[in-house]
């Protein structure tokens, strides 16, 4: 295509043209139509932080000779209406480019770095060489708005819009529309699924190749086949009607299979391909041969990729595809943790069988191998899971049973319905290096409390360690179990004018208060309740109004606490017993000062 004469074009044809490579340049650009209240802005492109916090500002001028001294306002006048619509929207320049089909001369860039002198963004011209450049890789914007590309394209969709359409009041030049070819791709679907009594095919036309991951609720999918036709890219998703299909018409192929010898992973993969029908995904240009699809395609794929994917397996009542899975104590029959699992994936090959179960939260899954004729197999254990976000009574069991998930205990399958009756069958085989005995108490701990709070509590991303106490210990405390903590410090409290409690020094005293019991999560902090801490203590000073205490242990224990005492409040009487001394531990908490005693 000959270079563009930005000379002969108008000021108007110069900004659009331009304005449009930078957005075929920059896909999420903005091109801002010019008008009184542009703000100096012809097309910007969103920062990291968004368009309404951060934009990259392009300012396209027409100017394709010398600059004069009207030009150079105009430039200085965009530029100082900029800065003041970035200052009164409350947005950050971030980058600005002046845009131009010129290459400035050494003085005309030394009077700009004078106009941008003050500015905290880095500024930049991009000149003729610019938009040539651009002009030549995005041919197709230069065709459509200075060629005849605008005509040709105008022609052919409307040749192509008469033919399609078939609307008797379709008017002449009316863009082809998508309701118009709704009748005749259904047509087309229609026609290819009328005669095949194997296989369904479904169909999409895009820009991209097919996807490698397998799109769930395509029950009965065997294979997608995609196709380049010169820019866009056909995909067929083949289905098997019945498992029938896959005998009367089954799927081949002839391979030879190129594994790099440096891929000692792909290599792995490949032989349990074989083995055992495992799914694969063989990179571009190592498979070539030809592949035999229904309904006509395949062929020749030398140079493809290969997919295989594993398919879900049918229910089956004399081999259930849901069991229960349990760690068991290595030396009794104690169920440690245990949770549902089911059966996602069923294969065969040359070795034996492949069966592979997933958990209901998602949070790993279980592959068996099993030789044909043996009694014993192997399995390996995947782990992968995001916990941020999820609520934890769906997590609960599985991160039990990760977290018991070490020899010497064992694993254990069961019927998901009827009595518990677990069959052992092996020591736990190994790690699996992910860390549930972190989260797993923590999560247990959030399901408990969520039993007492109306609040909807969701698995945080990131907790620190004094958080992850505080939650623990609530959830001690909702299910009724005792915390202990440490307890120092001498502390003040006033009386009040209720029946006096007997102080006298050298006495030994049993006190409680009241204190509420927070969480945070995801910097939101959440009342879960009341607590009542009891600990020991003597008056070491005794006035009329007031009386100084100090704890004789350093333990306190804290109790779920139902009644309406005030937060405020220390109750206290003379302690019956022996008392240990305990020495404190690093970090303390002391009672709250200045509290009412009675």
């Amino acid at each position: 295509m000959a270079r563009v004469e930005w000379t002969r074009l108008s000021g108007d044809e110069v900004e659009a043209v331009v304005a449009m490579l930078i957005c075929s340049l920059h896909p999420n650009a903005v091109r801002v139509r010019p008008s009184q209240g542009d703000g100096g802005i012809d097309v910007f492109v969103p920062g990291e932080a968004g368009f309404a916090q951060q934009r990259a500002v392009y300012q396209v001028k027409k100017f394709a000779a010398n600059l004069t001294a009207s030009q150079k306002r105009k430039i200085k006048g965009s530029y100082t209406r900029l800065l003041e619509t970035a200052a009164d929207e409350g947005w950050e320049i971030v980058e600005w480019h002046l845009v131009m089909p010129l290459d400035l001369t050494s003085q005309n860039l030394g009077w700009l770095d004078d106009v941008t002198t003050s500015a905290t963004f880095p500024c930049e011209t991009n000149g003729l060489l610019f938009c040539d450049t651009m002009a030549a890789n995005y041919p197709k914007i230069i065709d459509y708005y200075l060629r005849d590309g605008r005509e040709r394209l105008e022609g052919a969709m409307n040749t192509l819009a008469s033919i399609i359409a078939g609307r008797a009041d379709r008017q002449l030049n009316e863009p082809l529309g998508a309701a118009d070819v709704v009748s005749d791709i259904a047509s087309i679907h229609k026609a290819l699924n009328e005669s095949d009594p194997f296989y369904h095919y479904d169909f999409a036309v895009s820009e991209k190749p097919p996807a490698n991951e397998r799109t769930t609720g395509q029950d009965g999918l065997v294979a997608v086949y995609g196709v380049r036709q010169d820019s866009a890219w056909i995909s067929f998703s083949i289905f098997a009607l019945s498992l029938a299909a896959l005998q009367e018409r089954p799927i081949s192929g002839q391979f030879t299979v190129m594994l790099p010898p440096e891929d000692d992973m792909l290599r792995k993969q490949f032989e349990k391909f074989i083995d055992y029908g495992a799914p694969i995904a063989m990179p571009p240009g190592t498979v070539s041969g030809t592949l035999d699809l229904p309904g006509g395609l395949g062929g020749d794929i030398s140079g493809a990729s290969l997919q295989v994917l594993g398919v879900p397996p049918q229910d089956d009542d004399s081999d259930p595809a849901e069991l229960l899975l349990a760690i068991v104590a290595p030396d009794s029959e104690a169920v440690i943790a245990s949770t549902v699992i089911r059966r996602t994936e069923l294969s065969a090959g040359q070795a034996g069988l492949r069966s592979v179960f997933s958990d209901t939260a998602g949070l790993f899954k279980l592959e068996m191998l099993v030789q044909d004729g043996a009694f014993e197999g192997t399995m390996n254990l995947g782990v992968e899971y995001d916990l941020a976000g999820r609520r934890p009574a769906e997590l609960v069991d599985s991160l039990k049973l990760l977290g018991a998930w070490h020899a010497p205990n064992r694993l254990a399958f069961g019927l998901t319905y009827g009595p518990p009756d677990y069959g052992v069958v092996a020591t736990v085989p190994s790690e699996h290096g992910r860390d549930p005995d972190r989260w797993g108490p923590i999560c247990d701990a959030l399901a408990r409390i969520q039993q007492h709070v109306a609040v909807l509590l969701k698995m945080p991303r990131q907790m620190e360690r004094d958080q992850a106490i505080a939650i623990l210990e609530a959830g001690k405390l909702v299910s009724g179990e005792p915390v202990t903590s440490t307890i120092s410090g001498r502390f003040t409290v006033t009386h009040q004018g209720l029946p006096e409690l007997k102080r006298e020094p050298d006495t030994v005293y049993e006190f409680w208060y009241v204190t509420p019991v927070e969480i945070e999560l995801e910097d939101t902090t959440i009342t879960v309740g009341k607590q009542a801490r009891f600990f020991l203590g003597r008056f070491v000073e005794i006035e009329a109004d007031r009386s100084v205490i100090e704890p004789v242990t350093g333990e306190a224990v804290s109790f779920r606490y139902a009644g309406d005492l005030d937060e405020r409040h220390l109750m206290g009487r003379q302690f019956v017993g022996s008392v240990a001394e305990r020495p404190t531990t690093d970090e303390p908490e002391a009672p709250p000062n200045d509290e009412v005693a009675i």
